[in-house]
């Protein structure tokens, strides 16, 4: 990984005496304050469709390359990382084969090899038709070593308000994902962070919509917090505009498109999965999440009823917030992780098993991964094959 320094921040104050502004108002101060050091020329802020030295895009976003609008910093032996999150607006306009992201990573090794993550998500699985105030999901997600990975969905998306989470260890490589200081789930990792991103992950152009914020920005090292010194990556050509600083208690940045409007897509639906129901539910899912993975033809398509917890602990060791009656379905093929989120620079995972869990009370995905490895069904209930 590569830290490629950190851009100066010039401060332009609009407040000459003690006053008091809302978590907005010091949001749109900084957006100001930002602009007009651009209108000024002053090109040590990264400034709205600037990329920055060696950020230009090579082809256009899709599942295969993946956007970047974030910010960055190194991170050595850090035991926690935190961000306060606004989203106004989070779309695509072809979600079973696209997704934006606006979240956190916590990279756990020096290679980038593995990872923990946290943020909001719309696109692939989880696509109501209106994409503005709250119509996402929340996720966390994890890459572990050997190219194993999984993503959880967590619960509705929080639009337009101030939403914290954090990536915190209390030691021996066992990490907690929580949001608004809610555990919303927890895994085992690396033993320590060495490097952190936030911001916006995109797989299509230019029909994603998007205005999203962080703000208070943080590490924590040798047991303090401290905010993060941004640098500013931009790997769109341009469609996709952005701004950081280093803010007052952790780093501060906003990324947007030119459309923040609904996109025209019908809702994902979702509705109860009965034992005559499910089959043909569970086969019309793996055969798109398959696809968004690199392969065209799954075989091997098996599911079993049991319970979400149950299912990932099998999927990848792991604990979830929410549990109850649930399908593990798995199926086999050559996956490439084209629909994993992952941070820039970060090695997609893949494998030759791939396995997503479905809640029988909506036929919602809460849960899906990749590995080498097969999940002993069995040992979760009567396996079934999908014909």
């Amino acid at each position: 990984m590569t830290d490629v320094g950190h851009f100066l921040t010039v401060k332009i104050s609009f407040c000459y005496f003690p006053c008091k502004i809302t978590e907005q108002e010091d949001m749109m101060r900084r957006s100001i304050r930002l602009l007009a050091a651009a209108a000024l020329g002053i090109s040590s802020i990264a400034t709205p469709g600037t990329m920055q030295s060696g950020q230009a895009a090579t082809e256009a976003c899709s599942l295969n390359y993946h956007c970047y609008a974030k910010v960055a910093d190194s991170a050595d032996n850090n035991t926690g990382v935190s961000v306060d999150m606004y989203v106004q607006c989070l779309g695509v306009s072809d979600p079973k084969n696209s997704f934006a992201n606006w979240e956190m990573w916590n990279i756990t090794a020096d290679n980038g090899s593995t990872w923990l993550e946290s943020g909001q998500k719309y696109g692939i699985f989880h696509y109501p038709a209106n994409t503005q105030n709250g119509n996402y999901v929340w996720f966390w997600a994890q890459q572990y070593s050997g190219g194993k990975f999984a993503e959880h969905y967590v619960m509705s998306g929080s639009g337009a308000q101030w939403v914290n989470t954090s990536i915190t260890t209390s030691g021996g490589g066992s990490w907690d994902i929580s949001q608004a200081g809610k555990k919303i789930g927890s895994t085992a990792s690396g033993p320590v962070g060495v490097y952190v991103q936030a911001g916006a992950e995109v797989t299509a152009e230019p029909q994603s919509s998007l205005n999203a914020y962080i703000n208070n920005f943080q590490v924590r090292q040798e047991g303090k917090w401290a905010g993060v010194l941004p640098t500013w990556t931009n790997t769109s050509d341009g469609w996709l505009q952005g701004l950081a600083n280093d803010g007052t208690t952790g780093a501060w940045a906003h990324a947007w498109t030119n459309n923040c409007s609904t996109p025209n897509v019908s809702p994902n639906a979702s509705s109860p999965l009965t034992a005559s129901s499910a089959p043909a539910v569970l086969q019309g899912l793996a055969h798109q999440i398959s696809a968004a993975n690199g392969e065209s033809k799954p075989s091997d398509i098996t599911f079993v009823l049991s319970t979400r917890q149950r299912a990932v602990t099998a999927l990848a060791k792991s604990q979830v917030a929410g549990d109850g009656p649930s399908y593990l379905v798995q199926l086999h093929g050559h996956f490439n992780g084209a629909a994993a989120s992952i941070p820039q620079g970060g090695k997609a995972p893949h494998g030759t098993t791939l396995t997503f869990v479905v809640d029988s009370h909506d036929g919602t995905v809460t849960d899906w991964g990749i590995s080498s490895q097969d999940i002993p069904m069995e040992n979760l209930g009567t396996v079934h094959a999908v014909r």
